[in-house]
Protein backbone atom coordinates (compact mmCIF):
# COMPACT_ATOMS: atom_id res chain seq x y z
CA UNK A 1 0.00 0.00 0.00
CA UNK A 2 1.76 3.27 -0.91
CA UNK A 3 1.54 6.21 1.57
CA UNK A 4 -1.31 8.08 -0.89
CA UNK A 5 -3.19 5.42 0.22
CA UNK A 6 -2.52 4.82 3.35
CA UNK A 7 -3.45 8.32 4.00
CA UNK A 8 -6.51 8.20 2.13
CA UNK A 9 -7.55 5.15 4.62
CA UNK A 10 -6.76 7.15 6.98
CA UNK A 11 -8.94 10.28 6.41
CA UNK A 12 -11.85 7.89 5.58
CA UNK A 13 -11.76 4.77 6.94
CA UNK A 14 -14.98 3.73 6.29
CA UNK A 15 -15.26 4.26 2.74
CA UNK A 16 -13.38 1.89 -0.07
CA UNK A 17 -10.81 3.57 -2.17
CA UNK A 18 -12.51 2.79 -5.26
CA UNK A 19 -15.67 4.97 -4.26
CA UNK A 20 -14.34 7.80 -2.98
CA UNK A 21 -13.74 10.93 -5.28
CA UNK A 22 -9.87 12.20 -6.91
CA UNK A 23 -9.25 15.43 -5.58
CA UNK A 24 -9.69 18.45 -8.26
CA UNK A 25 -7.19 18.75 -10.49
CA UNK A 26 -6.03 22.28 -11.62
CA UNK A 27 -7.30 21.76 -14.91
CA UNK A 28 -10.79 20.78 -13.91
CA UNK A 29 -10.76 23.89 -11.46
CA UNK A 30 -9.62 26.23 -14.19
CA UNK A 31 -12.33 24.79 -16.59
CA UNK A 32 -15.00 25.66 -13.44
CA UNK A 33 -14.22 28.99 -13.17
CA UNK A 34 -14.47 29.85 -17.05
CA UNK A 35 -17.71 28.00 -16.74
CA UNK A 36 -19.09 30.27 -13.87
CA UNK A 37 -17.63 33.16 -15.34
CA UNK A 38 -19.54 32.86 -18.51
CA UNK A 39 -23.13 32.01 -16.95
CA UNK A 40 -22.32 35.09 -14.67
CA UNK A 41 -21.92 37.37 -17.86
CA UNK A 42 -24.88 35.47 -19.74
CA UNK A 43 -27.35 36.37 -17.39
CA UNK A 44 -26.11 39.91 -17.33
CA UNK A 45 -27.65 43.10 -19.68
CA UNK A 46 -26.10 43.87 -22.83
CA UNK A 47 -24.10 46.39 -22.48
CA UNK A 48 -24.53 49.64 -25.12
CA UNK A 49 -21.38 50.44 -26.62
CA UNK A 50 -18.09 52.65 -25.36
CA UNK A 51 -19.57 55.60 -24.59
CA UNK A 52 -15.96 57.16 -26.70
CA UNK A 53 -16.53 54.98 -29.57
CA UNK A 54 -17.21 57.14 -32.63
CA UNK A 55 -20.54 57.71 -33.81
CA UNK A 56 -21.75 56.71 -37.20
CA UNK A 57 -23.03 59.55 -39.50
CA UNK A 58 -25.43 58.65 -42.89
CA UNK A 59 -25.51 61.38 -45.03
CA UNK A 60 -28.12 61.48 -48.23
CA UNK A 61 -27.40 64.47 -50.13
CA UNK A 62 -30.41 63.79 -52.63
CA UNK A 63 -29.42 63.92 -56.29
CA UNK A 64 -26.09 64.58 -56.10
CA UNK A 65 -24.78 67.94 -58.60
CA UNK A 66 -21.10 67.58 -56.83
CA UNK A 67 -18.34 65.75 -57.90
CA UNK A 68 -17.46 63.09 -55.77
CA UNK A 69 -14.14 65.24 -54.46
CA UNK A 70 -16.62 67.91 -54.00
CA UNK A 71 -19.19 65.93 -51.77
CA UNK A 72 -16.70 63.72 -50.02
CA UNK A 73 -14.70 67.33 -48.59
CA UNK A 74 -18.47 68.60 -47.75
CA UNK A 75 -18.90 65.15 -45.46
CA UNK A 76 -15.62 65.50 -44.01
CA UNK A 77 -16.64 68.96 -43.01
CA UNK A 78 -19.79 68.32 -41.44
CA UNK A 79 -17.90 65.23 -39.69
CA UNK A 80 -15.60 66.92 -38.10
CA UNK A 81 -17.31 70.15 -36.48
CA UNK A 82 -20.45 67.73 -35.26
CA UNK A 83 -18.06 65.72 -33.57
CA UNK A 84 -16.29 69.02 -32.08
CA UNK A 85 -19.70 69.56 -30.36
CA UNK A 86 -20.52 65.93 -29.17
CA UNK A 87 -16.18 65.84 -28.44
CA UNK A 88 -16.07 62.80 -29.92
CA UNK A 89 -15.05 61.10 -33.21
CA UNK A 90 -17.65 60.89 -36.47
CA UNK A 91 -17.36 58.65 -39.02
CA UNK A 92 -19.45 59.73 -42.10
CA UNK A 93 -20.69 57.08 -45.52
CA UNK A 94 -22.14 59.43 -47.97
CA UNK A 95 -24.70 58.64 -51.05
CA UNK A 96 -22.28 59.67 -54.05
CA UNK A 97 -22.64 57.16 -56.87
CA UNK A 98 -24.83 55.26 -54.61
CA UNK A 99 -28.73 55.11 -53.85
CA UNK A 100 -28.04 52.11 -51.24
CA UNK A 101 -27.48 54.47 -48.24
CA UNK A 102 -31.27 55.18 -48.06
CA UNK A 103 -31.89 51.44 -47.20
CA UNK A 104 -29.16 51.08 -44.73
CA UNK A 105 -30.91 54.21 -43.29
CA UNK A 106 -34.16 52.69 -42.51
CA UNK A 107 -32.24 49.33 -41.31
CA UNK A 108 -32.23 49.59 -37.31
CA UNK A 109 -28.34 49.54 -36.15
CA UNK A 110 -26.47 50.90 -39.37
CA UNK A 111 -26.26 54.25 -38.38
CA UNK A 112 -26.45 56.88 -34.92
CA UNK A 113 -26.77 59.75 -37.11
CA UNK A 114 -28.21 60.86 -40.66
CA UNK A 115 -27.93 63.80 -42.58
CA UNK A 116 -30.64 63.80 -45.16
CA UNK A 117 -32.17 66.25 -47.86
CA UNK A 118 -34.49 64.63 -49.12
CA UNK A 119 -37.80 65.17 -47.49
CA UNK A 120 -39.69 62.00 -47.90
CA UNK A 121 -36.75 60.17 -46.50
CA UNK A 122 -36.74 62.54 -43.31
CA UNK A 123 -40.61 61.57 -43.08
CA UNK A 124 -39.66 58.08 -43.24
CA UNK A 125 -36.80 57.52 -40.23
CA UNK A 126 -39.50 60.32 -38.37
CA UNK A 127 -41.59 57.50 -38.90
CA UNK A 128 -39.38 54.73 -37.65
CA UNK A 129 -38.62 56.49 -34.64
CA UNK A 130 -35.48 58.66 -35.24
CA UNK A 131 -35.35 62.01 -33.61
CA UNK A 132 -35.31 65.01 -35.60
CA UNK A 133 -32.36 67.35 -33.72
CA UNK A 134 -32.20 70.21 -36.14
CA UNK A 135 -34.00 71.42 -39.48
CA UNK A 136 -31.98 73.15 -42.10
CA UNK A 137 -32.72 76.78 -43.20
CA UNK A 138 -32.98 76.10 -46.91
CA UNK A 139 -35.30 77.90 -48.44
CA UNK A 140 -34.05 77.34 -52.27
CA UNK A 141 -34.62 73.24 -51.61
CA UNK A 142 -37.66 71.86 -54.30
CA UNK A 143 -37.89 71.17 -57.86
CA UNK A 144 -37.79 73.77 -60.58
CA UNK A 145 -39.04 73.75 -63.88
CA UNK A 146 -37.06 74.48 -66.79
CA UNK A 147 -37.52 75.58 -70.33
CA UNK A 148 -35.87 77.16 -73.57
CA UNK A 149 -36.14 81.35 -74.24
CA UNK A 150 -38.49 82.50 -75.72
CA UNK A 151 -37.27 84.74 -78.48
CA UNK A 152 -38.14 88.35 -78.32
CA UNK A 153 -40.40 87.30 -75.29
CA UNK A 154 -38.63 87.91 -71.98
CA UNK A 155 -39.62 84.84 -69.48
CA UNK A 156 -41.75 82.24 -72.05
CA UNK A 157 -41.00 79.50 -72.87
CA UNK A 158 -40.23 77.61 -76.37
CA UNK A 159 -41.94 75.01 -77.06
CA UNK A 160 -42.92 71.90 -78.97
CA UNK A 161 -42.18 71.71 -82.42
CA UNK A 162 -39.84 68.62 -84.59
CA UNK A 163 -37.26 68.35 -81.61
CA UNK A 164 -40.05 66.25 -79.44
CA UNK A 165 -39.46 63.68 -82.11
CA UNK A 166 -36.47 62.86 -80.22
CA UNK A 167 -38.73 62.29 -77.61
CA UNK A 168 -40.62 59.90 -79.72
CA UNK A 169 -43.95 61.89 -80.21
CA UNK A 170 -44.82 60.89 -83.57
CA UNK A 171 -46.38 63.92 -84.93
CA UNK A 172 -45.27 66.97 -82.93
CA UNK A 173 -47.67 70.58 -82.59
CA UNK A 174 -46.08 73.11 -83.86
CA UNK A 175 -43.87 75.35 -81.68
CA UNK A 176 -45.65 77.82 -79.64
CA UNK A 177 -43.84 80.63 -76.99
CA UNK A 178 -45.76 80.31 -73.65
CA UNK A 179 -45.93 81.85 -70.72
CA UNK A 180 -45.03 80.16 -67.06
CA UNK A 181 -48.90 79.82 -66.18
CA UNK A 182 -49.52 77.86 -69.92
CA UNK A 183 -47.00 75.12 -69.63
CA UNK A 184 -48.93 72.28 -68.02
CA UNK A 185 -52.02 71.50 -70.12
CA UNK A 186 -50.44 72.75 -73.25
CA UNK A 187 -50.44 70.19 -75.61
CA UNK A 188 -46.77 71.00 -76.84
CA UNK A 189 -45.10 70.77 -73.79
CA UNK A 190 -43.24 67.25 -73.10
CA UNK A 191 -41.63 67.35 -69.75
CA UNK A 192 -38.03 65.24 -69.05
CA UNK A 193 -36.88 64.99 -65.85
CA UNK A 194 -34.28 62.28 -63.58
CA UNK A 195 -34.99 58.75 -62.95
CA UNK A 196 -38.87 56.96 -62.88
CA UNK A 197 -39.56 56.79 -59.03
CA UNK A 198 -37.06 59.28 -57.62
CA UNK A 199 -38.46 62.10 -55.87
CA UNK A 200 -37.80 64.78 -58.32
CA UNK A 201 -39.47 62.54 -60.76
CA UNK A 202 -42.43 62.21 -58.00
CA UNK A 203 -42.41 65.86 -57.41
CA UNK A 204 -42.95 66.39 -61.33
CA UNK A 205 -45.87 64.30 -61.90
CA UNK A 206 -47.91 65.87 -58.19
CA UNK A 207 -46.94 69.25 -59.80
CA UNK A 208 -48.46 68.45 -63.79
CA UNK A 209 -51.56 67.06 -61.67
CA UNK A 210 -52.00 69.55 -59.10
CA UNK A 211 -52.38 71.83 -62.26
CA UNK A 212 -54.61 70.01 -64.67
CA UNK A 213 -52.25 68.62 -66.61
CA UNK A 214 -51.46 64.97 -67.83
CA UNK A 215 -48.57 63.55 -66.03
CA UNK A 216 -48.55 60.72 -68.98
CA UNK A 217 -46.21 63.72 -70.45
CA UNK A 218 -43.37 63.18 -68.67
CA UNK A 219 -40.37 61.78 -70.07
CA UNK A 220 -37.28 60.02 -67.55
CA UNK A 221 -33.65 60.53 -68.27
CA UNK A 222 -31.27 58.49 -66.91
CA UNK A 223 -29.51 61.11 -64.86
CA UNK A 224 -30.70 64.40 -63.61
CA UNK A 225 -27.48 66.13 -64.95
CA UNK A 226 -28.62 64.57 -68.06
CA UNK A 227 -31.60 66.57 -68.64
CA UNK A 228 -30.15 70.12 -69.22
CA UNK A 229 -27.71 68.57 -71.33
CA UNK A 230 -29.87 67.18 -73.25
CA UNK A 231 -32.08 70.44 -74.03
CA UNK A 232 -28.48 72.30 -74.57
CA UNK A 233 -26.82 69.88 -77.05
CA UNK A 234 -30.05 68.81 -78.82
CA UNK A 235 -31.93 72.34 -78.31
CA UNK A 236 -35.01 70.26 -77.05
CA UNK A 237 -37.85 72.42 -76.71
CA UNK A 238 -39.27 70.75 -73.54
CA UNK A 239 -39.73 71.64 -69.95
CA UNK A 240 -37.18 70.29 -67.59
CA UNK A 241 -37.76 69.59 -63.78
CA UNK A 242 -34.67 69.79 -61.89
CA UNK A 243 -33.10 70.65 -58.89
CA UNK A 244 -32.56 74.05 -58.07
CA UNK A 245 -28.89 73.57 -58.54
CA UNK A 246 -29.08 72.81 -61.81
CA UNK A 247 -31.61 74.87 -62.32
CA UNK A 248 -29.13 77.76 -61.12
CA UNK A 249 -27.06 76.60 -63.50
CA UNK A 250 -29.48 76.64 -66.45
CA UNK A 251 -30.07 80.29 -65.33
CA UNK A 252 -26.65 81.33 -65.82
CA UNK A 253 -26.86 80.33 -69.24
CA UNK A 254 -30.32 82.40 -70.51
CA UNK A 255 -32.36 79.45 -69.58
CA UNK A 256 -35.72 80.30 -68.41
CA UNK A 257 -36.87 79.00 -65.00
CA UNK A 258 -40.43 78.70 -65.32
CA UNK A 259 -41.81 77.45 -61.99
CA UNK A 260 -40.52 76.51 -58.17
CA UNK A 261 -42.00 73.74 -56.33
CA UNK A 262 -40.72 74.44 -52.37
CA UNK A 263 -39.98 71.10 -50.25
CA UNK A 264 -38.82 71.17 -46.55
CA UNK A 265 -35.25 71.38 -46.07
CA UNK A 266 -32.63 68.61 -45.07
CA UNK A 267 -32.32 67.86 -41.58
CA UNK A 268 -30.09 65.93 -38.89
CA UNK A 269 -32.00 62.72 -37.56
CA UNK A 270 -30.47 60.50 -34.20
CA UNK A 271 -31.69 56.86 -34.14
CA UNK A 272 -33.56 55.80 -31.96
CA UNK A 273 -30.63 54.11 -29.51
CA UNK A 274 -28.45 57.60 -29.87
CA UNK A 275 -27.63 58.79 -26.20
CA UNK A 276 -29.82 61.56 -25.10
CA UNK A 277 -26.48 64.19 -24.42
CA UNK A 278 -25.66 63.47 -28.13
CA UNK A 279 -28.93 64.91 -29.34
CA UNK A 280 -28.78 67.78 -26.45
CA UNK A 281 -25.26 68.85 -27.72
CA UNK A 282 -26.10 68.45 -31.47
CA UNK A 283 -29.26 70.78 -31.29
CA UNK A 284 -26.92 73.17 -28.87
CA UNK A 285 -24.38 73.43 -31.11
CA UNK A 286 -26.41 73.50 -34.33
CA UNK A 287 -28.17 76.28 -32.65
CA UNK A 288 -25.12 78.44 -32.25
CA UNK A 289 -24.56 80.14 -35.60
CA UNK A 290 -20.80 80.91 -34.90
CA UNK A 291 -20.71 76.90 -33.76
CA UNK A 292 -22.27 75.90 -36.79
CA UNK A 293 -20.96 78.50 -39.33
CA UNK A 294 -18.67 75.56 -40.94
CA UNK A 295 -21.04 73.12 -41.77
CA UNK A 296 -23.76 75.42 -42.77
CA UNK A 297 -21.50 77.48 -44.98
CA UNK A 298 -20.49 73.06 -46.09
CA UNK A 299 -24.13 72.44 -47.06
CA UNK A 300 -24.83 76.03 -48.56
CA UNK A 301 -27.99 76.55 -46.48
CA UNK A 302 -28.59 80.00 -44.07
CA UNK A 303 -28.29 78.19 -40.75
CA UNK A 304 -30.70 75.75 -38.08
CA UNK A 305 -33.96 75.84 -36.83
CA UNK A 306 -35.30 74.12 -34.02
CA UNK A 307 -36.64 70.33 -35.15
CA UNK A 308 -40.01 69.86 -36.48
CA UNK A 309 -42.01 67.25 -38.17
CA UNK A 310 -44.68 68.93 -39.57
CA UNK A 311 -42.98 70.36 -42.98
CA UNK A 312 -41.94 66.71 -43.94
CA UNK A 313 -45.20 65.05 -42.76
CA UNK A 314 -47.32 67.86 -44.96
CA UNK A 315 -45.06 66.97 -47.79
CA UNK A 316 -46.34 63.75 -47.63
CA UNK A 317 -49.60 64.22 -47.35
CA UNK A 318 -49.52 66.33 -50.44
CA UNK A 319 -46.44 64.01 -52.63
CA UNK A 320 -48.54 60.82 -51.35
CA UNK A 321 -52.16 61.37 -50.30
CA UNK A 322 -53.33 58.03 -49.66
CA UNK A 323 -49.43 56.88 -49.20
CA UNK A 324 -47.57 55.94 -46.33
CA UNK A 325 -43.97 57.75 -45.80
CA UNK A 326 -40.93 56.37 -47.58
CA UNK A 327 -37.87 57.08 -49.47
CA UNK A 328 -37.48 57.07 -53.41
Amino acid sequence: MSPGDREDNFAMPCTPPSARPRPATLATLQRLSLGLALATLAALPARAAAPDAPLRLGIHNGLVGSGALEVNRMSQTVANQLGKMVARRVEYQVNYGSASIAKSLLQPGNFDLALVRPPNLVAALVHKGWTLVANGDDPEQGVDFIAQPCPGKPGQALVGGPSLMLLKVADPPEPACLPPAAIWQAPQVRFLTAAKGSLVDLVTRRVIQEHGGDASRVVNAATQSAVPDFMITMHAAIVGAVSPHVAGQWGHKGGVVLFHRPMPPLALLAAPETPADVVAALRTGLRDPAAAAEISRALAIAGWDAPDPKPYQAFMKWLQPSGAPGPH
